[in-house]
């Protein structure tokens, strides 16, 4: 059984890349970086899926 994804939330991503939240939810709405959304309708956001984006890797983020 494989290990669960690291999920951030909106303000953690925002941390991580420098960037507010709403740019975060910018690229969310926009479709540059995958999201969970939560059943409370909050998103979270997989910790490889931000390093992968912030590497300049965008394809893996979206492929995975």
């Amino acid at each position: 059984m494989g290990q669960l994804p690291e999920l951030l939330t909106v303000p953690e991503v925002a941390k991580v890349a420098r960037v507010t939240d709403e740019t975060v939810h910018r690229w969310a709405r926009d479709g540059k970086l995958p999201f969970i959304k939560m059943p409370s309708g909050l998103k979270r956001f997989r910790r490889e899926d931000v390093e992968a984006i912030l590497r300049g890797d965008a394809h893996q983020a979206v492929a995975s």
